[in-house]
């Protein structure tokens, strides 16, 4: 049995959900997500998940500002399978979603991430497929 997981950054316990057929550990309080090694890209094939116009109107041109938290007020996060420090990146490299990745576990999500990477994601497929 594997210790429970705490969030990364407000450190409460998460907990397990479905979403888009993967098992996702999910902060009650801050709504973040931890996903293991290997779950964003099914996530991102399952496409279970519908974005309203609203949700896609405000992750379009995100690249011009970051998404989510302000950088200032972020701070270091550790992996909560082995509580090494996370590397912040750019998701996609120009994207402007600044997510947090422990090489060896996973992708930390802060709240509203996970859905940002599902339709950014699907707007450049679709652009490409144009």
């Amino acid at each position: 049995m594997q210790p429970e997981l705490q969030c990364p950054r407000c450190e409460k316990a998460l907990y397990n959900e479905p979403y888009e057929g993967v098992l996702v550990d999910i902060c009650a309080d801050c709504a973040g997500v931890w996903l293991d090694t290997g779950e964003l890209k099914h996530i991102l094939e399952s496409r279970e998940q519908e974005f309203t116009p609203e949700q896609i109107a405000e992750v379009k041109g995100v690249s011009n500002r970051h998404y989510g938290r302000n950088e200032d007020e972020v701070g270091e996060l550790f992996c909560p399978r082995c509580s090494a420090i996370m590397t912040r990146f750019n998701y996609a490299s120009t994207t402007g979603i600044m997510l947090d990745k422990c090489n060896e576990h996973g992708i930390w999500f802060d709240k509203g991430e996970l859905e940002a990477v599902q339709i950014c994601t699907e707007h450049c497929e679709r652009k490409v497929n144009e």
